[in-house]
């Protein structure tokens, strides 16, 4: 059972090297600094204190709170989407041989969210300051994020209870929006990945492209032991799927406990016996820590290699966000000579 992940930003010592954004959301929702909620600004209390300095990025302080606030958003907030996509580069195709980057905790976590904020303010201020063909007057710009931003406060209450807290996501969300915006207007448009590019792709990594014996299955997976050997004497094929909607406690209970297609190299060792169980069989009871198990065998997907024909998609989405991030670093690597970043306790200017 796979676990999401989130693409994620170089250190701040690696500025200039170049980053790497981690945009938790999996769109722009944001509203800009200039609109303040006419509620109180007391910053929402987070549960765990983390020392932030004080940064200064082409002449806007970006405080400690801030910078706390982002940090608490990713340990403290419920998560709406957390997405792989980086401001509109694409996260990686679901059958990508592309290995996704952990989520991060602690302080590996702090140096992250210091280096993506540092990375997005830097951005947004090169469009603000150094670009003229980008008209940031224009309100269209903002049209999405100011329709959404107060959804997300509401699906969020606890957090966003304050006004500061509000102000803080209008502006992260806001910037990333308009970088976003940029991006495509500027730059994506002009990409374009060819037959050839995909064929010589595909020669080079074919073994990447080779699946081995995968099962799908459902399960209902229940707390109490009492109740999975009652839902096991009265399971079958023809109502597993009802009862799992029903009972089941596990995430994909609403899909009536559908899983798969997985190998048996990516599922847990329990599920094991799904690949010796005859279609339509269902299992008996099976503890885990997580509750206990019933599971059905729904179908087996023999191993085989893609054609190119048949890889062509995932090849073709992989080499065009390979060119958009390539695109992305080079004007990372522009904005960042062209905004400073100074840390005023040290005096540092980078």
């Amino acid at each position: 059972m796979r676990k999401h992940h989130i693409i994620i930003a170089s250190s701040l010592g690696l500025l200039g090297a170049g980053l790497l954004i981690w945009k938790i959301f999996s769109k722009p929702l944001a509203s800009p600094d200039s609109i303040v909620d006419d509620v109180d600004t007391q910053v929402t209390p987070h549960h765990e204190t983390t020392s932030f300095p004080e940064l200064t990025v082409g002449g806007e302080t970006i405080t400690p709170a801030e910078l706390q606030w982002e940090y608490d958003l990713h340990t403290v907030a419920p998560k709406f989407a957390d997405s792989d996509d980086i401001f509109g580069l694409g996260a990686p195709p679901k059958d990508s041989p592309v290995d996704p980057a952990p989520i991060l905790e602690g302080p590996e976590l702090r140096e992250r969210v210091i280096a993506t904020v540092t990375e997005r303010k830097i951005l947004y201020r090169y469009i603000a300051e150094k670009v003229k063909t980008f008209d940031l007057g224009d309100p269209s710009r903002f049209t999405q994020c100011l329709s959404e931003v107060n959804d997300v406060a509401a699906a969020n209450p606890k957090f966003f209870q304050s006004g500061m807290s509000r102000q803080y996501l209008k502006s992260k969300l806001c910037e990333q929006a308009i970088i976003e915006q940029y991006l495509n207007d500027q730059f994506f448009k002009s990409i374009d990945v060819s037959q050839a590019e995909i064929a010589s792709y595909y020669r080079t990594h074919e073994r990447d492209f080779k699946r081995p014996l995968r099962a799908k299955f459902r399960q209902i997976v229940v707390a109490k032991e009492d109740l999975a050997q009652e839902l096991r004497r009265q399971v079958k094929p023809s109502n597993f799927q009802e009862l799992a909607k029903k009972h089941s406690i596990a995430p994909e209970g609403a899909q009536g406990g559908l899983l798969g297609p997985f190998s048996k190299e990516q599922l847990p060792t329990l599920f094991d016996i799904v690949f010796a169980m005859d279609i339509g069989e269902i299992s008996g009871v099976i503890k885990s820590e997580y509750g206990f198990h019933i599971i059905m065998a729904t179908e087996r997907i023999d191993p085989k290699t893609l054609s190119l024909d048949e890889a062509t998609p995932v090849i073709k989405s992989e080499l065009y966000r390979g060119k958009k991030l390539a695109t992305y670093q080079k004007w990372l690597i522009t904005a960042m000579n062209a905004i400073s970043v100074t840390t005023p306790a040290s005096g540092i200017n980078q």
